[in-house]
């Protein structure tokens, strides 16, 4: 189904680069990327459609998660910062290679900007990823937060 080809799909254009840049998205190459194929296997205009808004939904904006079926993975695409302590903090070393790129100042920049933007709360849109991930991802990103301040990261 739609949901299950999003989740699939919503990072499978992955450019750490381009945001700075001022380009669209990695979601939004991901999105046409998953549309080509749809559209490639001759699958409905519907479905392809369904399939682009459930990836745009993973930006986190709230504006683009507004049915039901955005609101689930852009939630389960948060859950991870909810996950706790020790796998959190093995996806922050993942991320820290999907940057290498970038030295480890301009990294320690980025990423205390993203964590500041979360600290007091991510934009889980359901109930149950609210009541089980809000908290833990809240603690993660504060920990983080202070490993950084304290100079351990």
């Amino acid at each position: 189904d739609a949901v299950e080809f999003a989740l699939w799909m919503h990072d499978s254009v992955y450019i750490a680069h381009i945001r700075p840049q001022g380009l669209p998205s990695s979601d939004m190459y991901s999105a046409g990327f998953a549309d080509n194929l749809l559209r490639f296997s001759q699958v409905s205009m519907a479905f392809r459609e369904k399939v682009f808004r459930l990836i745009m939904a993973t930006t986190h904006e709230r504006s683009m998660a507004t049915s039901q079926d955005e609101k689930l993975i852009a939630d389960i695409d948060w859950s991870s910062v909810g996950s706790p302590w020790t796998i959190f903090l093995d996806n922050r070393g993942k991320i820290r290679r999907e940057y290498s790129e970038y030295t480890d100042a301009e990294f320690r920049e980025g990423r205390i900007a993203w964590l500041k933007k979360y600290e007091n709360g991510m934009q889980f849109h359901l109930p149950d990823f609210f009541h089980r991930f809000a908290t833990r991802a809240r603690e993660n990103i504060k920990q983080e937060l202070a490993m950084y301040e304290s100079g351990e990261l």
